[in-house]
């Protein structure tokens, strides 16, 4: 029997988590706990890879996996870049990015 849409097996668990790590990581960015909030990015991270290597490599892939997947993928993504850009940490029409050094760079010596 196929499993469609249940997520009773390993690697779906690990998707579902993963779906659900996503706002945590957007509420300790805004929290201003950034150590934990890189954490939670990186086991986000690490579990996306380790989930889909489960299910190949076992045969546990499931339409519900296929389709959550990229989906908690894509929320991670998003979730983070707009919370660092709400917060002023991407700012996309600055002119003087990347930051001027305190010292003048070698070309200014000149």
């Amino acid at each position: 029997m196929r499993a469609v849409l249940r997520f009773s097996n390993l690697p779906n668990a690990i998707t579902v988590a993963r779906v659900f790590l996503a706002p945590m990581v957007a509420a300790l960015i805004l929290s201003g706990r950034w150590r934990e909030a890189l954490t939670c990015f990186i086991a986000a991270g690490v579990s996306d890879g380790l989930d889909g290597r489960i299910a190949r490599k076992y045969g546990l892939e499931t339409e519900f996996g296929a389709i959550l997947d990229p989906i908690a993928d894509k929320a991670l993504m998003l979730l983070t870049a707009w919370t660092l850009a709400a917060m002023g940490c991407c700012r996309s029409g600055s002119r003087r990015w990347p930051p001027r050094a305190t010292s003048p760079s070698w070309s200014e010596r000149l």
